[in-house]
C-alpha cells in the first residue's frame, strides 16, 4: 500500500480472528482506493471457515448488536471477501471504538477488520 501510494499506510495489527487496519484520517481516499485495487491480491485474509470464507455473517451480525450495545451510532459494516471494513467518519464515536471493539472481541466475526475514519 505504501509502494502503491499510500506512504503513512499503517501497519496491520492482528486482534480477535481477524486483522485490523486504521486509516488515518486525511488519507487521500482517491489514492487508498488506487492503491487497494493495486493490492488487492496481497490483502490479509481472515482465517478461514469449512466453506473457504473468513466472515462467519450470524457471528458479524452478534458483534455489530454488541458494538452497538456500547455505541449506538455503530455504522453498518461491509464485507468484501474475508475483509470487513467499518467507517468512522461522520459517526463520533471514533475515540470509544477500540474500548468497545475490545469488549466485544469475544463476538469477533473472523476474516480481516479494518477502520477507515479519513476522507
Amino acid at each position: 500500500m505504501r509502494e502503491s501510494g499510500v506512504p503513512d499506510f499503517p501497519d496491520p495489527v492482528r486482534n480477535g480472528n481477524g486483522i485490523e487496519v486504521s486509516v488515518p484520517k486525511g488519507t487521500d481516499k482517491a489514492a487508498l482506493t488506487k492503491a487497494e485495487e493495486a493490492c488487492r491480491d496481497k490483502l490479509p485474509q481472515g482465517e478461514a471457515d469449512d466453506q473457504g470464507g473468513g466472515v462467519d455473517s450470524a457471528k458479524l451480525a452478534d458483534w455489530t448488536k454488541c458494538m452497538r450495545a456500547q455505541l449506538p451510532n455503530f455504522p453498518d459494516p461491509t464485507v468484501s471477501g474475508n475483509t470487513i471494513t467499518i467507517t468512522l467518519k461522520g459517526t463520533g464515536i471514533k475515540g470509544e471504538y477500540e474500548k468497545a471493539r475490545k469488549s466485544c472481541e469475544s463476538h469477533a466475526p473472523g476474516g480481516s477488520m479494518r477502520t477507515v475514519d479519513g476522507q
